[in-house]
């Protein structure tokens, strides 16, 4: 899901629409079935918008790599039609500094760059525009532009760079292919009270994928190299404990990292559990993806966040192997550790100080542009205007 649903789940004034999305995402917690009475009223003063931003200050111990500051818009409109909802997700980004962190090491402010034009500066884009709506009392299909990391391997620990962990590792899986912002349909299905699963087919390139990241060139799916993104997922919740496990495929054209063919797929499985610590959650992560063509061969992650008084404090870690097929000179496996603590000021508003340890950013083991390990320092505020 993008950024400002997860921001105003946590907050409690998006778990409607989460719900009908994907249910399974409360870690440790059986939902309940949606409530269809949601689609049952319709007319101008039944619109719901909501708007949020965040900035991020970050800085690192490397003289080669400069303090940069970025900053993100989010304005999420709801509509009521029929027996649904349109949902319409505006954002909008500053354009990340050349030579800052959120250009030399990308994986560290997963905030940043996510509206982007193909110069590479910031903007303000559409980035969702689909219709949501409960086809049973069990079973819910969105339709239309999507993010497909808004069903597939959620959980309530790592999943939310404004108010969770700010590292892209510590947010998706990123041994996982997905595309951007992108065309096709997500179907829902609670069958009972501890089991659901979610089925995602969309298009393999979506608004960021594109070389222009232009609206013609997304809905052309049927451009050369383009195929499909399909993904399973099943959900278990077992006392308080919720597995989900799922596998992907993207048909897109891809280089395999031998130089020996240009028209492979990507696919791969992965699998997360949440469980909690006294008042506290955890999360595990494990992924694997076709290493002929995917850098990040395996990836396993580890996070665990605990209220301690004003602040929630978070901790986690996460590992990406990198492929056995890639013999790239000065490439080796990549480990980021990210601390935070979040002091939640009004329930509008939240300050997040965080430290990172990163090695080898994106396999960048040769020392040479940055350290191949170093430190990050960052502040980030989220608001969330009304």
């Amino acid at each position: 899901m993008n950024k400002f649903m997860r921001a105003l789940m946590r907050t409690g004034r998006y778990s409607l629409l989460i719900a009908t999305i994907n249910p399974m995402v409360q870690a440790a917690e059986v939902p309940e079935s949606v409530d269809t009475r949601h689609g049952a009223i319709s007319g101008l003063s039944d619109i719901e918008v909501e708007a949020g931003s965040t900035v991020v200050v970050q800085g690192a111990n490397d003289s080669d790599v400069d303090a940069d500051l970025t900053a993100s818009f989010d304005l999420l409109t709801q509509i009521p039609i029929g027996r649904g909802k349109i949902v319409v997700y505006a954002e909008g980004n500053t354009t990340p500094p050349s030579g800052g962190v959120s250009s030399l090491l990308p994986e560290a402010n997963g905030d940043a760059g996510s509206a982007l034009d193909r110069d590479d500066n910031g903007r303000l884009q559409i980035s969702e525009l689909h219709y949501i709506q409960s086809l049973n009392s069990h079973g819910e299909v969105a339709v239309g532009l999507l993010d497909t990391t808004g069903s597939l391997d959620t959980n309530n620990v790592a999943n939310d760079e404004t108010t969770q962990f700010l590292a892209g590792p510590l947010v998706n899986n990123p041994s996982i292919e997905f595309p951007d912002y992108t065309l096709g349909g997500i179907y829902n299905h609670e069958v009972n009270e501890t089991l659901g699963f979610n089925l995602v087919l969309t298009s393999s390139s979506g608004l960021g994928d594109n070389p222009k990241r232009s609206y013609s060139q997304l809905v052309d799916v049927n451009d050369d190299g383009k195929g499909v993104f399909a993904a399973a997922e099943a959900g278990w919740t077992v006392a308080e404990y919720t597995l989900r496990a799922g596998t992907w495929l993207n048909s897109a054209d891809h280089d395999k990292l031998d130089g020996t063919s240009n028209s492979e797929d990507n696919y791969g499985v992965y699998a997360n559990i949440d469980g909690s610590i006294g008042n506290g959650s955890w999360n595990i992560r494990l992924g694997a993806a076709n290493e002929e063509v995917s850098q990040t061969a395996r990836f396993a992650s580890l996070a665990v966040d605990y209220p301690l008084g004003l602040p929630t404090v978070g901790l986690g870690i996460a590992h990406s192997w990198l492929s056995d097929d890639d013999k790239t000179a000065d490439l080796d496996d990549s480990t980021l550790v990210e601390l935070y603590a979040r002091f939640d000021v009004w329930d509008e508003l939240s300050l997040t100080p965080s430290v990172q340890w990163i090695k080898n950013g994106g396999f960048d083991a040769s020392n040479t542009v940055y350290d191949d390990s170093l430190i990050v320092y960052g502040l980030r505020a989220t608001a969330i205007f009304f």
